[in-house]
């Protein structure tokens, strides 16, 4: 009994995975392609808080160059050995506290993006 709840659980994690994995990029991809398809739209200006440079960046698209492309292997394999080297010569415990200072240290700046986006779409208000 135990095999088949193991089992179960396992699928399940499994499941969750490949739907967390493939939801964002089912989304993204469809908006990237309505986004290409429809003329873009004049937004109106937020009640308050608005700030002009932020409405300018916003309407702005980023596009990866052939040059950028082709250097991602590199870039990666860099990242990799870089990761391998840190892992080889470097006790755990001081690699668990790097990745968890990293992590800190981008996810603040994220999540404040994240609550102002949806404080933004609740209240119609621009926070800065």
């Amino acid at each position: 009994m135990a095999d088949n709840a193991l089992d179960a659980t396992t699928l399940l994690t499994y499941a969750a995975l490949i739907g967390m994995a493939v939801t964002p990029i089912f989304f993204g991809s469809y908006n990237a392609l309505q986004k290409l398809k429809s003329p873009k739209a004049t937004k109106a200006p937020a009640p308050e808080f608005s700030d002009s440079s932020d409405d300018e960046s916003e309407d702005e698209s980023e596009v990866v160059s052939s040059e950028d492309a082709y250097m991602f292997p590199v870039y990666g394999s860099g990242v990799l050995f870089s990761l391998y080297l840190v892992f080889k010569y470097l006790n755990k415990e001081y690699v668990a506290y790097l990745v968890t200072a990293y992590f800190s240290i981008i996810g603040v700046p994220a999540l404040t993006k994240l609550f102002a986006g949806t404080a933004r779409a609740v209240t119609g208000l621009r926070l800065p």
